[in-house]
């Protein structure tokens, strides 16, 4: 039987899973920080400007979460 058809579509390293899952949690980050002093030069208050940057907060917190979890299993 060949073994042509096992042959892998693409190899993914360590480095490259990391460096995803970190830059879509800088970039998250990133994002926020902009909604956010946007907001506040605009005459928000803290509180209404965290509301708008709410979205990207949590997506930065799930990345960086997600980031955490996989050092293990790349580790290893």
């Amino acid at each position: 039987m060949p073994s042509g058809h096992a042959d892998p579509i693409a190899t993914i390293t360590t480095d490259d899973v990391l460096t995803e899952s970190q830059g879509f949690m800088l970039g998250r980050r990133e994002e926020a920080q902009r909604i956010l002093s946007r907001e506040l030069k605009a005459g928000l208050s803290l509180r209404e400007a965290l509301t708008k940057a709410r979205r990207p907060i949590r997506a930065g917190q799930l990345a960086q979460i997600k980031h955490r979890a996989e050092l293990p299993y790349l580790a290893a």
